[in-house]
């Protein structure tokens, strides 16, 4: 039995939308393993779109300052200075002192570029912050 163009376009959704869904299970896990994740930034536009918008708009307003303060402060509270967010994939943004001197000082080789940045920016950049 042949099986139709629409029955096969079905069953790819399917199994698309099955394995973004198993890997989101499986993220979790290990970030959950690892100890505990920061606050996250629910977008209402598919893929961060509100976020890229707004970061948009605010940098030709001259207001990126008071929007991270502003981001930072709805959905971390009051002096807390790190979020999960992303425009498309996962990104954490922080601005808290200890994060930062762990990432540019004292914990300097735990933190990669990734890779897709590294095959970019390698030639150009290097291996340095």
């Amino acid at each position: 039995m042949a099986l139709s163009t629409p029955h096969l376009l079905g069953a790819f959704a399917i199994l698309y939308f099955g394995y973004k869904l198993a890997l989101g299970v499986y993220t979790n896990a290990r970030i959950r393993k690892l100890g505990a994740r920061a606050p996250i930034r629910a977008p209402w536009m598919p893929y961060g779109l509100d976020f890229a918008y707004d970061a948009v708009v605010c940098a030709m307003d001259n207001t990126l300052y008071e929007m991270w303060l502003a981001t930072f402060e709805k959905w971390c509270g009051p002096g807390r200075y790190t979020i999960e967010t992303g425009i498309g994939q996962r990104v954490i943004m922080t601005a808290e002192p200890e994060n930062i001197k762990a990432i540019l000082a004292t914990q300097f080789k735990d933190f990669g570029k990734g890779e897709q940045f590294r095959l970019d920016w390698q030639k150009f950049l290097g291996d340095g912050m």
